[in-house]
């Protein structure tokens, strides 16, 4: 606790309390009270606290939170804990946030021996194929294309979504992720360049590219030694003719390098950029796919770097361990038991009956180069202090305070009372020897399900989302595809479409030898419309958000921004007042969006019924008009009877997913016509797509029929899993009379379509 006496307390012109007003107070324990550590266990607890939370020491009934603790804190706080020789969880420091009562549930280790130094350049042992059996032609294949092989490796879940987006989006620069340093000092550029080299090589997850068409699912390859590239160039000594400044320069820089985009199945997905700017003046961009690492790996690299730099500067041996191996978590990850993550998930999402999407649908399709609005808020020290001293009072973390802020933002905007929004978890197992120092991708972003009641008090209900958060950290390796199986959701179709990720990866202000980092800025897309980033590193919390510019204009970003903004101070409100109180002050529905003064539709008969019945009553009628004419109601039905009776001898019925490869116009209405009369469920299968996108599609999908036809002959030639059944729409005779039998018989809670 931290106790600061005032003569009296500040008041608004109101006659409240202004917490504004307050001085901070100091986290360290007060001498009353203070109980020190009483055992070695405690005392080594006690140790732990003080290294990871910066404090000169910390009594035995101080509370973690109110100490500065959070979730990101917490995996550093095991790491520590594990080399003292005590096992703890993150789970258990919240659940017992007092290092009284988190010692009884420590288990002592046995006592490690520090193992070789090494070289410092690469892991003390090569990691084994931890992919399964592999062809040994297939290795022998990669190894002539790559070198020597060090593993093979399974993708995650979340790897495996950003490779589908990029083979379905190839022009998008999604995931494609560049720090962007400014340095100040001596520099030279040879040196810091292959510094990075080194360091990137050290690490093996960054020397991974990926492998998929070889093989029944897509793995990481990863070489003993891969070729860094990096350019360098002295802006100071080159005149480009232009009379750019440097800032424009780099701009241009940055976009190409976005647009250059890489080539995941060989070339080595990091790349290096050095630009003089001045005498004494250095930008320096780091670029990588997000498929190699996450935000937590950079200050890893980084620090990596500059101890190599030192050590090519100066001739000695770098001080520095063998990296940690990637491939242990590889292999615990496909250890897991996924029996418990399913029964959670399945608990947790029952009863989640419609995502609350924040993006309006679009019209046409969106340009993936198109640059998103990136709206910023960075609070001054002040109102960052009482944010940080509401979390720790009411027992939360910040992270868990600004998901509920955004919760309220969602729920005000769709007027949803039960939504999930997406969290990015840290993903990394503490009970991984060196899980904080090893470099690879371990986030994974799942649903919190959040509900809103508006007669409940704020600060229980904060606590509810706080305790959401915990409780998605025992189980937050499940594949966010298999999460949304479990919650019911039709395959494709997405729980959310906005993210809340919290970044706490400091770079700017290192000092390092000859130089140092004066600004450091990470510049990210994903494919969620939204993405909120909160920086709750140094004096002032930042929040970013990432909107895409085809689903919002700038105002409209602006406007999310500004509404976050009011749902956070909401929030650092009265803690009694309920939480209809907190959402009346934040954004509400978007008018155009939420079907305010469109009057309930009742119950009716399904679109194909509706088509049958106006071919009987008013057959000559058009129904449909495109580019070759026109078709009437008769001529519809009798089309789509044909095109149903022939899937259904394919075995299509109830939530079969037919694709449909044609072009747009009266055939692809017959085909959708045609399905719904079959019973089945269509997915349009554009035939402008990439042939990657395609293949994709139909296998996450699960087409086990497609039709095509419209002069698309060939097109899905190759891409279709064997035993698709193809039908070729141009060779049936949509003029014939057919058995309807079976027709028509599909219920109204019948899958219809897939997007």
């Amino acid at each position: 606790a931290a106790i600061t006496g005032l003569d009296a307390l500040p008041l608004s012109p109101n006659g409240k309390v202004d917490r504004r007003a307050l001085p901070a107070p100091r986290w360290e324990a007060a001498d009353e009270g203070f109980v020190a550590p009483r055992n070695e266990v405690e005392r080594r607890l006690a140790e732990v606290w003080c290294q990871v939370l910066g404090l000169e020491r910390v009594g035995v009934h101080d509370d973690y939170l109110a100490l500065g603790g959070d979730s990101i804190l917490s995996i550093q706080v095991v790491a520590k804990a594990r080399g003292a020789g005590i096992r703890i969880t993150p789970r258990q420091i919240f659940e017992h946030p007092t290092i009284a009562a988190l010692a009884p549930q420590a288990e002592d280790l046995p006592s490690e021996r520090d193992g070789d130094r090494g070289d410092g350049l690469h892991g003390t042992s090569s990691d084994a194929v931890a992919a399964g059996p592999l062809p040994t032609e297939l290795l022998a294949t990669w190894e002539r294309a790559h070198g020597p092989l060090h593993a093979v490796w399974p993708m995650t879940g979340l790897q495996q979504g950003m490779l589908y987006h990029a083979l379905a989006e190839p022009e998008s620069d999604a995931y494609t992720e560049q720090l962007v340093c400014t340095l100040s000092g001596v520099l030279d550029p040879q040196v810091f360049l292959d510094a990075w080299r080194r360091a990137v090589n050290r690490h093996s997850a960054l020397r991974a590219h990926c492998a998929w068409q070889e093989v029944d699912a897509p793995l990481l390859v990863v070489p003993r030694d891969i070729d860094v590239p990096a350019v360098y160039e002295d802006w100071t000594a080159v005149d480009d003719g232009t009379g750019r400044s440097a800032a424009e320069r780099l701009d241009e820089f940055l976009a190409s390098d976005r647009r250059s985009g890489f080539e995941l199945s060989g070339s080595p997905l990091v790349r290096l950029a050095l630009f003089r700017t001045a005498a004494e003046e250095w930008t320096f961009v780091w670029t990588n796919h997000h498929i190699l690492m996450d935000g937590w790996s950079l200050p890893v690299v980084a620090g990596d770097a500059f101890a190599l730099h030192t050590s090519l500067r100066t001739g000695a041996e770098p001080d520095l361990a063998p990296a940690p191996d990637y491939g242990a978590f590889v292999r615990w990850n496909a250890s897991r038991d996924a029996g418990e993550d399913e029964a959670f998930w399945r608990k947790q999402l029952s009863g989640l009956t419609a995502p609350a999407l924040l993006a309006p649908v679009r019209a046409t399709a969106a340009d993936p180069r198109t640059a998103p609005y990136e709206p910023s808020l960075r609070l001054s020290e002040e109102r960052s202090r009482i944010l940080r001293d509401v979390a720790r009072e009411r027992g939360v973390t910040v992270a868990a305070l600004v998901h509920a802020a955004w919760a309220l933002v969602v729920a005000r905007r769709t007027g949803a009372r039960d939504l999930a929004v997406g969290s990015v978890l840290s993903g990394r197992p503490a009970e991984i020897d060196g899980i904080e120092r090893t470099v690879g991708l371990f986030i994974n972003t799942l649903p919190l399900r959040v509900r809103i009641s508006d007669g409940m008090r704020a600060d229980d209900w904060l606590a509810s989302v706080h305790q959401g958060l915990q409780d998605l950290t025992d189980h937050q390796h499940a594949p966010l595809t298999e999460v949304s199986a479990w919650g019911g959701a039709p395959a494709g179709a997405r729980l959310f479409d906005s993210i809340v990720v919290v970044e706490n990866y400091p770079i700017e202000g290192t000092a390092t030898d000859g130089f140092t980092v004066d600004g450091a800025r990470l510049v990210e897309r994903t494919d969620y419309p939204v993405s909120v980033q909160v920086m709750p590193g140094g004096e002032r919390l930042e929040l970013r958000l990432c909107v895409d510019a085809t689903a919002f204009d700038a105002a409209g970003a602006q406007r999310l921004l500004d509404d976050l903004d009011r749902s956070l101070d909401a929030l650092t409100g009265d803690p009694g007042a309920t939480v209809g109180e907190l959402a009346a002050g934040v954004g509400g529905v978007v008018s155009s969006w939420s079907g305010v003064g469109v009057g309930a539709v009742g119950v009716g008969r399904p679109v194909f019924e509706a088509v049958v019945a106006l071919a009987g009553s008013a057959p000559g009628d058009v129904a449909v008009v495109d580019g070759g004419g026109e078709w009437t109601y008769a001529e519809l039905e009798r089309a789509s009877a044909v095109v149903a009776a022939r899937l259904r001898e394919s075995g299509v019925g109830p939530d079969s997913v037919v694709g449909l490869c044609l072009p747009r116009g009266a055939l692809m209405a017959v085909a959708m016509l045609g399905v719904l009369r079959a019973g089945g469920a269509w997915l349009a299968l554009d035939p402008s797509y990439p042939v990657e996108r395609l293949r994709l599609m139909v296998g996450e999908a699960g087409c086990a029929v497609v039709v095509r036809g419209g002069g698309q002959a060939g097109v899905l030639d190759g891409l279709l899993p064997a035993g698709t059944v193809v039908v070729e729409a141009d060779g049936l005779d949509l003029t014939v009379e057919v058995d309807r039998a079976g027709l028509d018989a599909a219920h109204e809670d019948d899958l219809a379509y897939l997007v």
